[in-house]
C-alpha cells in the first residue's frame, strides 16, 4: 500500500488499523459471521430499549393513553364488550375508517381475552423490534458491509422514534415496519414474503402500500427495458415474478378497500375544503397553508417531507436534524467522489431499488395533490419513504466516510491526525444524538402519552349505564370515550376530522349546539338541547363560561360562537353556573359532571 514519504507508520499500528478496517468493512460472506449477528443484535437491543422507554411511560398509571390511540382505539372495546359505546356517532365513524387489518388484529386480541387499549400499549415493543430487523436485514442485503448494515438499522429505527406514529399502535405504527419487510423481500427476490409483506400494507396502511407496488412497477419496467420487453426472458428473472407476485397481491388486497362506500357522506372535495376555516392556517386540520414551503415540503398534510424534521427546524434547531438529513445532503458529494469512497461504488447496484421507492413517492404525492382528498391526504404518500430512505443511506454514508479515515490512518502520515479527529467526532456525533435532542427540549424517544387527569370521574361513569351520553367542551371529555368507556355528544381535536362531510357536518352541528347551551342566558334552550340529544351529563369547567374562551380560534375556525358572543357583550350571562353546585355529581378543581336530570327537574320554567 502507498504511503507518504518519511511518515512510515509502525507495523504495530498499521496491523491494528487493519484488523479494524478487517472487522467493520470486510463483507460478510455467510451467515454464520460473527459479525452479522453483533450488528443485528444491537438494531434489536436499541429498538426494545426505545420501546421500553415508551413501554414505562404507558404504564405508569392506570389512566395513560398515546393522544392518537384516543380517537383510534377508543372504539376497539366493542370487540372485548359488544354493548360498548351503543349508537355512538363517534365510534362508528373511526370503525368505518379503520383498515382490515387493524381491525383483525385487535379483534383478534380481544376474541383472545386482552383489553384493546392495554394490548395498544405493548404494540410499539414489537413493532420496533419488527422494524430494527426488517431494516438490519434490508441493509445487509443491500450492502453487505458489517458497520454500513449497522448505522443503516440503528439510524431507521431512531428515525420511526422521532415521531409519535410507532408508539401510536394505529395503523400509522405498522406502515414504516412493514415497508422495511416489503423492501428486503425484494432485495431478496423473497416472492412470499413480497406477498405477504404488500398485502398486510394494503390491510394496514393503504397508501404506502401504492407507494411499493409504485417501485415495483418501476422495477418491472426497468426489467422489461433491460430485455427489449421480451416477456418470455423476462419471465425467467426472478425480480419480475417478484414484481408481478407482489403487484398482483397489491390489487387483489386493494380492491375491496377501493369499492367500500363510507356511511358517513362523500369524501371532502377541493372547492368545499378551500372554504373550511379548518382547513386553513392555524385550523384543526390545517392543509391549505400560505407559505409555499410549507405546503409542498413541511405540511402535515400537504408536505413531502417528515413532519419532524420541520418541526425540529422550526422550534429547537438545525443542529439537531437527524443525521439522514445531513447526509442525505452529503450523498451527492460522495457519489460524485465514489472513485474515493469505495464503500458508495460497491453499494451502486443497490440503490435504484430506494430509488424506485421515492420516485414512486413523488408520484404518488402528485397524484393525490391533484385528486385532492379522493387519495387521502399526499403526505402519507412521501414522508414515510423519506424518513426510511433517508436513514438507510445516512448509514451507508457514515460508513464510507469512516472507511475512508481508517484507510487514511492506515498508510499514516499528517493527514491520518486529521482524519482520526474526524472520525471520532463522526462517532461522537453518532452517539451523544439522542442527548443532543433531549438538550433542545425534543422529547426523545417520542411518545406523547396523555395522562388522565380525573381518576375520580373516570370511576364515577364506569358505574352508569353503558348507553350514558357526556357533553362537554372540557379538553378532559376527549379522555372519557377511553379512560370511562363512555361516549361523548362531540369531541376536541382529534375527533373533528373534515374528510367525510357527513360525519364533519354532524359534529360541528353538535358542537355548535352544545357551544349555544352552555353559554344560553335562560333554561329553555338548555330543556331543549337535553330532551333533543338525550345526554345524560354535562361536563363544564367553572372557568370556562368567560368571553376569552368563547372567543377563540378553537371555535372561529367552525364559525361557531357568534351569538353567544353577541349575548355576552349586551350583559346576558350565561345560566348554566348558577346550577353547578345543586346538580354536579362529581367535581374536583375546575370541573364539574353536572346531571342532566337534575337540569332538567330543577331549571327555571
Amino acid at each position: 500500500m502507498q504511503q507518504e514519504p518519511g511518515h512510515h507508520p509502525p507495523q504495530a499500528i498499521q496491523a491494528f488499523w487493519a484488523q479494524v478496517w478487517s472487522v467493520l468493512f470486510q463483507p460478510i460472506a455467510h451467515g454464520r459471521d460473527r459479525r452479522l449477528w453483533f450488528w443485528g443484535g444491537l438494531c434489536g437491543a436499541v429498538a426494545l430499549a426505545y420501546g421500553g422507554l415508551a413501554l414505562q411511560q404507558a404504564l405508569a398509571g392506570p389512566y395513560v393513553i398515546q393522544d392518537d390511540a384516543r380517537q383510534h382505539v377508543f372504539w376497539m372495546r366493542r370487540f372485548w364488550d359488544p354493548e360498548a359505546f351503543p349508537q355512538d356517532l363517534i365510534a362508528d365513524y373511526f370503525q368505518s375508517v379503520a383498515p382490515a387489518g387493524y381491525q383483525w388484529l385487535y379483534g383478534l386480541v380481544a376474541k383472545l381475552g386482552l383489553d384493546p387499549l392495554l394490548f395498544n400499549k405493548f404494540v410499539p415493543l414489537g413493532l420496533s423490534l419488527l422494524a430494527a430487523v426488517g431494516a438490519y436485514g434490508l441493509a445487509v442485503t443491500l450492502w453487505p458491509i458489517p458497520l454500513a448494515a449497522g448505522l443503516s438499522g440503528l439510524l431507521a429505527v431512531q428515525a420511526l422514534w422521532l415521531r409519535d406514529d410507532l408508539v401510536s399502535g394505529t395503523p400509522a405504527a405498522f406502515a414504516g415496519p412493514l415497508l422495511l419487510w416489503g423492501l428486503w423481500a425484494i432485495a431478496r427476490r423473497w416472492l412470499g414474503v413480497t406477498v405477504g409483506a404488500i398485502g398486510l400494507l394494503a390491510l394496514f396502511y393503504p397508501q404506502v402500500a401504492l407507494v411499493l407496488g409504485g417501485a415495483l412497477g418501476l422495477q418491472l419496467l426497468r426489467s422489461g427495458r433491460s430485455v427489449a420487453w421480451r416477456w418470455r426472458a423476462a419471465w425467467e428473472r426472478p425480480e419480475v415474478r417478484v414484481a408481478l407476485a407482489g403487484l398482483g397481491a397489491l390489487v387483489v388486497t386493494m380492491v375491496p378497500y377501493l369499492l367500500r362506500d363510507s356511511p358517513f357522506g362523500p369524501v371532502l372535495s377541493v372547492d368545499v375544503a378551500r372554504a373550511m376555516p379548518t382547513l386553513a392556517d392555524k385550523g384543526w386540520s390545517a392543509f391549505f397553508t400560505r407559505d409555499p414551503w410549507n405546503y409542498w415540503a413541511c405540511g402535515q398534510r400537504s408536505g413531502f417531507l417528515p413532519t419532524e424534521w420541520c418541526r425540529i427546524m422550526a422550534f429547537h434547531s438545525v443542529l439537531v436534524l437527524p443525521l439522514g438529513v445531513w447526509f442525505g445532503l452529503l450523498w451527492p458529494l460522495l457519489w460524485w467522489q465514489r472513485d474515493r469512497f469505495p464503500l458508495v461504488r460497491s453499494a451502486q447496484e443497490a440503490l435504484p431499488l430506494l430509488g424506485d421507492l421515492l420516485l414512486s413517492s413523488a408520484i404518488g404525492f402528485g397524484a393525490a395533490h391533484g385528486l385532492l382528498f379522493k387519495l387521502h391526504l399526499p403526505n402519507r404518500y412521501g414522508e414515510h419513504s423519506v424518513r426510511l430512505v433517508a436513514a438507510l443511506v445516512a448509514g451507508l454514508a457514515i460508513a464510507a466516510v469512516l472507511e475512508r479515515a481508517v484507510q487514511r490512518l492506515r498508510r499514516g502520515g499528517s493527514r491520518a491526525i486529521g482524519a482520526g479527529l474526524g472520525a471520532g467526532l463522526l462517532v461522537l456525533w453518532f452517539v451523544a444524538y439522542p442527548a443532543a435532542l433531549t438538550a433542545q427540549n425534543y422529547a426523545f424517544p417520542v411518545t406523547n402519552y396523555v395522562p388522565g387527569n380525573a381518576p375520580g370521574l373516570y370511576a364515577f361513569l364506569q358505574q352508569q349505564p353503558r348507553d350514558t351520553l357526556v357533553a362537554s367542551l372540557a379538553r378532559e371529555g376527549d379522555n372519557l370515550p377511553a379512560f370511562a368507556g363512555r361516549s361523548i355528544y362531540v369531541g376536541g381535536q382529534g375527533y373533528l376530522l373534515p374528510y367525510h362531510l357527513g360525519f364533519y357536518q354532524e359534529l360541528v352541528r353538535r358542537l355548535d349546539r352544545l357551544v349555544s347551551a352552555q353559554f344560553a342566558p335562560s333554561w329553555a334552550p338548555i330543556r331543549r338541547f337535553l330532551a333533543e340529544t338525550g345526554v345524560d351529563f354535562w361536563l363544564v369547567e367553572r372557568s370556562s363560561f368567560q368571553r376569552d374562551f368563547l372567543d377563540s380560534r378553537r371555535f372561529r375556525q367552525f364559525n361557531i360562537g357568534a351569538a353567544p358572543l353577541a349575548q355576552l357583550d349586551r350583559g346576558e350571562q350565561p345560566v348554566l353556573p348558577s346550577a353547578i353546585d345543586r346538580c354536579a355529581q362529581w367535581q374536583a378543581g375546575d370541573l364539574a359532571l353536572l346531571e342532566a336530570k337534575c337540569l332538567m327537574a330543577g331549571s327555571a320554567p
